[in-house]
């Protein structure tokens, strides 16, 4: 492990005394904890389902996640980013703030299969840690809503919302991309958190291929293979993620000028950040901005979470 889980961490919520208020839909789970984490909190998660974790809302100072061994250490969420978790993966994330909320949602592993009455042995999910993608947010959240209703119409817009949810991830985050390479080389620890730290460091900087493949100690051609191996995506798409994520956090968290912005992030432009945003996010980066301030000033963690009955750890389990 990269942090050491300390003596002192806290595994104990601050808002107790009410019953936890979890919704399934065939095959599907959704929970909404909601979690003071003033003191340093490890979350963890090991289970034979794949999971998907949706931050909603709150603070968070820290935090640095590790799936199956593999360290990457975070700026702070904005809401809406997401973990996916494939089942049998081991997960732990360290991290302190204040009081924050988060949606957990738990689907079987044969899901689409079932659905489909056929082997898909070609959709194999790969972890993703602090992605943002606003269909996946908007569902999350319709899905949050209905988790206080029990009426037959909530029911079967539940059912579907959630079965879409689910056929969205399979699509869109699977492994077909690197599953012909054949080989299952990967980076070492060492490297994997050098080629992270570098790409973190440098977004406002062009970043080569060249660049990576001296600090990997690794032909171009190699790189490519075992980047894609260890990262689960090409290095210009890993790239592009980072970059979009920090973008985000300071459309969220700043009053800097989007071309400032775009500049600071490695974009060229405020048109080359829109066009980049735009095509990965499904909105603009005026609309994010505007979107995250409205959501903000309409919703309070506490209130809006204590409103739907929920204030507890759900499955995402903390420990010392």
């Amino acid at each position: 492990m990269a942090f050491k889980i300390s003596d002192e961490l806290s595994n104990s919520p601050q808002f107790g005394g009410e019953t936890p208020l979890t919704k399934t839909w065939k095959g599907i789970e959704l929970t909404v904890a909601f979690e003071n984490i003033e003191k340093p909190t490890v979350w963890k998660i090991h289970e034979g389902r794949h999971a998907l974790i949706v931050h909603l809302g709150g603070t968070i100072d820290t935090i640095e996640t590790e799936i199956n061994r593999r360290t990457s250490k975070l700026n702070p969420p904005t809401d809406g980013e997401f973990w996916l978790i494939p089942a049998d993966s081991e997960y732990l994330t360290y991290t302190q703030g204040g009081a924050v909320s988060y949606a957990e949602f738990y689907f079987d592993v044969n899901y689409l299969e079932d659905l489909l009455g056929e082997k898909t042995s070609n959709y194999k999910l790969l972890p993703h840690i602090g992605h943002y993608d606003n269909f996946l947010y908007q569902n999350i959240k319709e899905l949050v809503s209905l988790t206080a209703k029990s009426d037959d119409i909530s029911q079967l817009l539940g059912e579907n919302l959630s079965q879409a949810v689910c056929l969205y991830l399979f699509g869109n985050y699977n492994a077909r991309e690197f599953a012909a390479h054949g080989t299952k080389t990967k980076f070492t620890p060492q490297k994997f958190s050098r080629l992270q730290e570098f790409i973190h460091d440098n977004l406002a900087e062009k970043i080569t291929l060249e660049n990576l493949a001296d600090i990997a100690d690794v032909t171009q051609h190699n790189l490519l293979r075992v980047f894609g191996n260890s990262f689960g995506k090409t290095p210009a798409q890993y790239i592009i993620e980072q970059r979009l994520r920090k973008a985000r956090w300071l459309l969220a968290n700043t009053k800097k000028h989007i071309t400032d912005i775009a500049l600071e992030t490695g974009f060229s432009s405020h048109s080359h950040l829109t066009a980049t945003f735009k095509k990965n996010i499904r909105i603009t980066p005026r609309e994010f901005r505007h979107l995250h301030k409205t959501e903000s000033c309409s919703m309070n963690v506490g209130r809006t979470f204590r409103q739907i009955g929920t204030n507890h750890f759900g499955n995402l389990a903390a420990v010392r």
